[in-house]
């Protein structure tokens, strides 16, 4: 818990880890300082040893213009919509994935809306793929077995179509 003061000035670097046992390839705080820096905003990060870690994101935010009460407010309409619901409405997604937590917020996301196939590694996912067919794959790079840009070289030797 927590994170020494000469460590805390490199977490949002690309690729560093504090630890060597934490899965994950020291992505995840890099990415976020990225959008938070594009929207304009600051991220910050504040940490005592054996206690804990607190970080912090500002953005600006600017109020759009109030609507008068007598204004006409339209709604999007549903039928004939291409977006992400309807695309993805009964479609055969695999999504390759060995991190357990991952999986999970996907199939929160998608589960709903489209059948999920889930592969824990590479050779599982290119298997999934001759024997399912999916319409979308959804694939992580670091797995474990044979890695995620191993099985998209397979995957594309059977179909160049398939999105990956």
């Amino acid at each position: 818990m927590g994170i020494s003061e000469e460590k805390i000035k490199m977490i949002f670097e690309r690729f560093v880890k504090l630890n060597t046992f934490v899965q994950g390839t020291g992505l995840g705080l890099a990415i976020c300082r990225v959008i938070v820096e594009k929207l304009g905003g600051e991220i910050t990060a504040e940490s005592k040893l054996n206690e804990g870690s607190t970080f912090r994101f500002t953005i600006p935010y600017k109020a759009g213009k109030k609507i008068p009460e007598s204004g006409k407010v339209t709604k999007c309409p549903e039928s004939g919509s291409t977006g992400p619901r309807k695309v993805l409405q009964r479609r055969t997604v695999l999504v390759a994935e060995d991190v357990d937590s991952n999986f999970l917020l996907l199939k929160t996301l998608l589960g709903k809306r489209c059948n999920l196939l889930w592969a824990k590694n590479g050779e599982d996912a290119v298997n999934q793929f001759k024997e399912h067919q999916p319409d979308l794959i959804l694939m992580d790079i670091k797995m474990p077995h044979m890695d995620g840009l191993e099985a998209t070289r397979l995957i594309r030797s059977y179909s160049k179509e398939v999105p990956i």
